[in-house]
């Protein structure tokens, strides 16, 4: 049962103050040695493109947007709120926004009213964990694994007799419950605990509170999945297991222990002997949770809600996508939770010394496991492709995965729109076509066939039509901005971009992606001014 918290004083506010303070401030450091490239060198991963460029093209209605089914309003917001900013900055603004979230969960499992045993473990769990090599600064769609874990310390903590807190605690609760899926899996926890908490009626009303605001944002979630159900089932998102093989099955129980065990012991769960010791494992432990449960005097509830909500999330991700590391993120923090929970009853002092101590070790291991470590990583081009989007010509930019793209339409106001009009005709009908000049095209390769066109409904939505192909060369004159590509009979296919780094052996490098049925092109160089153009060697 929480108790009522009596108002703290000053000393004892600013203290605690700076304990939180200094504790968001380790795992600020924790995330840069995991991932120290990408405080100076942020790029555009995943979903971000799409995410940024709907709310590049269509502002704030994209708040009512789904993605893949759910909204993502705190993506959505933190997209709009980039908008603010030089286009080249994007990615930075993302990335940093991101890390905020991170803190902002790191501080509010700080917060003394929290009812959970050592507390800077507990907040320091989010960003130490291995699972976090999945999540922690991927990208800016990560947020909606963070945020549940800051509402599941909502609802351990004593209420507050400041409204101002009151009032961030609902925000909180609205932000994660109208961002992913995870809302759906706080319904009954919430209604739950309003009743656990009957007769303490000063936590019972803030409860209910919280309860009606998460009520409210998961009943949005509803019919967001509802009315965009072609999303949410889409075939590429659907479970790969049958669930009438044997060998599904068993791959089942041997992913998903890898998954949970990725630091200690991931190796032994390979074959039918690892099959076996996944079982074994599940058997013993199952019991042992349930005698924990029975016996704990201090945290049965916080322990009991910690084990439905992180059954809850690898359970859908097993059902949605088969088990995936991303789904194991929230119980490898869980993992830390629980153990600081069941150290805190050992009766000897001593023991829950060395527990808390192992504890420790063991985030501090996983830290430096996952030192400089990352699931996607690459040099952007971001600020040069950001030159161009106002030109007029329309633009596939390159994002991380390296297959990914996203695709800028042209800006009508622009100074080169009037070039579209090139396309599919003679470039020798519109420009004066000179001696060929320095400068080369040194790779033509086919763009992967999952080419996002990121539409205002489905950001999933893939084009079929023409290949596309990814033209890259370089160019020794810096007169040049654009190149026009064109087939071999002259005829103009598309228009690609200069001033992408130094090429080897002297000159600039360019790129092009142009829709076409063959492979082989021609290359021009225009002049700025669109009067002239050369034709760059094969």
């Amino acid at each position: 049962m929480l108790e009522h918290t009596v108002l703290p004083s000053r000393n004892r506010v600013w203290k605690s103050v700076a304990i939180r303070g200094a504790v968001v401030l380790a795992a600020l450091a924790i995330i840069y040695v995991r991932i120290p490239y990408d405080f100076t060198h942020a790029q555009i991963v995943g979903e971000d493109g799409a995410i940024w460029l709907q709310a590049y093209i269509y502002g704030s209605q994209t708040l009512l947007f789904s993605f893949v089914g759910y909204l993502i309003t705190a993506t959505r917001i933190i997209a709009l709120f980039t908008q603010l900013f030089p286009l080249e900055y994007f990615p930075y603004v993302f990335f940093y926004a991101g890390v905020a979230v991170d803190l902002l969960v790191v501080w509010t499992l700080m917060s003394p009213r929290l009812e959970l045993p050592y507390r800077p473990l507990v907040a320091l769990a989010v960003v130490c964990t291995a699972q976090g090599f999945h999540i922690i600064g991927v990208s800016m769609s990560h947020i909606q694994w963070v945020l549940p874990l800051g509402v599941l310390g909502l609802m351990f903590m004593r209420p507050s007799g400041r409204n101002s807190v009151r009032v961030s605690e609902m925000a909180l609760v609205a932000a994660s419950a109208l961002t992913g899926p995870f809302a759906l899996f706080f319904v009954p926890l919430f209604p739950l605990q309003t009743f656990l908490l009957r007769n303490d009626r000063p936590a019972m009303r803030r409860m209910a509170v919280l309860t009606a605001t998460h009520l409210f944002g998961a009943l949005c979630q509803i019919l967001s999945i509802l009315f965009n159900i072609d999303q949410a089932l889409q075939p590429n998102l659907r479970t790969a297991f049958h669930w009438t093989s044997r060998s599904d099955w068993a791959e089942l129980i041997l992913l998903s222990f890898q998954h949970f065990f990725m630091s200690f012991g991931a190796g032994l769960f390979h074959g039918r002997s690892g099959v076996v010791i996944g079982l074994i494992i599940l058997a013993a432990s199952t019991p042992l949770i349930l005698w924990f449960l029975y016996r704990s005097d201090r945290y049965r509830v916080q322990l009991l809600f910690m084990l439905l909500f992180s059954g809850f999330v690898v359970g859908a991700g097993i059902v949605k996508v088969a088990p995936q590391e991303r789904y194991f993120y929230i119980s490898g923090v869980l993992v830390f939770w629980v153990a600081c929970c069941l150290v805190a009853q050992i009766k000897r002092e001593k023991l829950r010394y060395v527990g808390v101590t192992l504890i420790a070790a063991c985030q501090l291991y996983f830290v430096f496991q996952y030192r400089d470590t990352y699931l996607l990583k690459g040099e952007s081009d971001w600020p040069r492709w950001a030159k161009f989007v106002h030109s007029g010509l329309p633009l596939t930019v390159s994002v991380l995965p390296p297959t990914w793209f996203i695709n800028i339409p042209a800006d009508s106001s622009g100074p080169l729109f009037s070039l579209n009009s090139w396309v599919g005709k003679d470039i020798a009908s519109f420009i004066s076509v000179g001696a060929g000049c320095g400068g080369s095209i040194d790779s033509v390769t086919p763009l992967d066939e999952n080419y996002y066109v990121y539409k205002r409904s489905n950001v999933n939505h893939y084009e079929g039509a023409l290949q596309r192909w990814v033209v890259k060369g370089k160019i020794l004159t810096t007169e040049t901005d654009i190149i026009a590509i064109a087939s071999l009979n002259g005829r103009v296919v598309g228009f690609g971009v200069t001033g992408f780094g130094n090429a080897e052996g002297g000159g600039w490098k360019w790129i092009a992606t142009v829709p076409a049925d063959e492979s082989k092109f021609k290359a021009y160089a225009l002049s700025r001014d669109n009067r002239r153009a050369c034709e760059l060697s094969r």
